[in-house]
């Protein structure tokens, strides 16, 4: 609709004309209804193509989010990690895989525990050799 001809839109959409109505023709098939008239070689949009393609335009503006939203997820360095270790290691071991574990993230927290949590573990750590 927006490239106006089927040439149009086979160049905007880098595609063959052939490719383009063959497109338009499953997604009429599809919808169970006309998008574009035929006449003399010129595609019309149908009210009900018009309908159809006002209706979808937020969808289709929704689309060209997911590359943004993707590289937001991937690009996080989300982590949680939880440690429950005897002081002696706690003062030997741990400030340096601390150390490389917070380098490798833009943002960390470190909170400490005095002691193991009771009960089944939830919410917390559960004590392990």
């Amino acid at each position: 609709m927006e490239a106006g001809t089927v040439t149009g839109a086979a160049v905007r959409m880098r595609r063959s004309q052939p490719q383009i109505s063959r497109l338009v023709s499953d997604l009429e098939r599809e919808l169970g209804f006309q998008v574009f008239a035929r006449h003399k070689k010129r595609l019309i949009p149908t009210s009900e193509g018009r309908e159809f393609y006002a209706r979808s335009l937020h969808i289709l503006d929704q689309l060209e989010e997911i590359p943004g939203i993707v590289r937001e997820i991937t690009g996080r360095s989300d982590a949680f990690l939880r440690i429950a270790c005897q002081s002696y290691i706690a003062q030997a071991l741990l400030p340096e895989a601390l150390g490389k574990f917070i380098k490798d993230r833009a943002v960390a927290a470190l909170l400490g525990e005095d002691s193991f949590p009771h009960g089944n573990g939830r919410g917390g750590v559960d004590p392990a050799l």
